[in-house]
């Protein structure tokens, strides 16, 4: 957990950090909000993002996701509850890999500060 000022490197710490792990194979996952960006700022854009990466990494994960999108397609659109999507498009695949990853791996998110407040899941 890195908190400190707007500007004082936290992101570029958080960036270091997830190549790092990558190196290492022990990034599961990264998501960088931005107000800048529009596809960065909406939390249901998160689990998505992070599904999809998990589900590149690992066929098992991949075939798990998939399974949550045909029994509902309705995960994908960035208004569904976060908790539902949280739920099937990453605690599901991820606990599918408990015995297959023989590295712990690491999710790494950053700037949550920089998330839409307007933003509310139906």
């Amino acid at each position: 957990w890195l908190l400190g000022e707007s500007g004082t490197g936290k992101s570029s710490v958080a960036h270091s950090i997830s190549q790092q792990l990558n190196e290492q194979e022990r990034l599961a996952a990264t998501f960088f909000f931005s107000r800048r960006q529009e596809r960065r700022n909406i939390p249901g854009h998160v689990f998505l993002d992070i599904a999809y990466q998990i589900g590149c990494q690992h066929p098992h994960a991949k075939e798990v996701i998939i399974q949550a999108i045909e029994n509902d397609p309705g995960l994908l659109h960035s208004g569904h509850p976060l908790e539902e999507q949280f739920e099937k498009l990453v605690k599901e695949p991820l606990r599918a890999l408990r015995f297959s990853w023989t590295k712990p791996r690491t999710i790494v998110l950053d700037a949550l500060d920089e998330c839409d407040p307007s933003y509310e899941s139906q």
